[in-house]
């Protein structure tokens, strides 16, 4: 089948190059495995690791998430990951409820439920995604206070509205659901955002300005920004 296909492209080519074709016996490994060997826990902050749940090693006075990578994104290995964490760990208060818009494998869901949230959110389209976040949740003994749905803010929420919303999404992501978001989070609420690459900073900045955001911090890692906002009361 290759040869047929290397040549009709020979008959495209006026110029008769040569095709040629190679084949490669390569050896069979075990992928999996050797994927495995390669992810070792991550420490974020000085007191966020993140670990695989084959990892047996303890890490005494760390908050700790452990997770089953799969599909889902979100294993603390992008930068985007990281710095929302770390925004988390700042911003988040004891007691807060919290919003995790596409929550992935949940590892952002996680840590708020960690770091003291009451009450979490965590919502996602991805029934792989969600079916990976509920594992984790189990894994890290969160489910109680993580509330998870498929779907996207469109799915009825409670109207207490919320301390925190984590968007870990894309730019385009975040324009498109703001007024969502923006819609659910109390006067006062801290706004997570990130998904945002550099040269989508100051068109993103100037969004969160004509939406009336006081932005308290803007971090960037790797070539992708995390925006810090808080919702103007009045």
């Amino acid at each position: 089948m290759v040869n047929k296909y290397a040549e009709s492209l020979r008959k495209l080519d006026k110029n008769e190059i040569e095709v040629k074709v190679e084949l490669t016996k390569i050896k069979e490994e075990d992928w999996s495995r050797n994927w495995k060997k390669t992810f070792k826990p991550i420490q974020v902050t000085n007191r966020i690791i993140i670990k695989p749940s084959w990892i047996k090693k303890r890490f005494p006075k760390k908050l700790v998430i452990e997770i089953e990578p799969k599909m889902a994104f979100g294993t603390g290995e992008h930068s985007t990951t990281r710095l929302c964490l770390g925004a988390l760990e700042k911003s988040l208060k004891t007691g807060d409820r919290a919003l995790d818009l596409g929550t992935g494998s949940g590892i952002l869901a996680i840590a708020a439920a960690k770091l003291g949230a009451s009450y979490v959110l965590a919502l996602d389209i991805d029934p792989d995604a969600v079916s990976n976040a509920r594992e984790n949740f189990k894994r890290n003994r969160v489910q109680k206070i993580i509330d998870l749905k498929l779907g996207t803010l469109s799915c009825k929420i409670s109207d207490d509205g919320f301390d925190l919303i984590v968007a870990n999404l894309t730019k385009t992501q975040i324009v498109k659901f703001f007024e969502g978001m923006n819609r659910v989070l109390k006067k006062g609420g801290i706004f997570v955002l990130s998904g945002i690459q550099t040269e989508e900073k100051k068109e993103t900045e100037r969004f969160l300005l004509t939406k009336k955001v006081l932005l308290k911090e803007i971090v960037s890692e790797k070539g992708w920004v995390c925006f810090v906002g808080e919702k103007k009361v009045g």
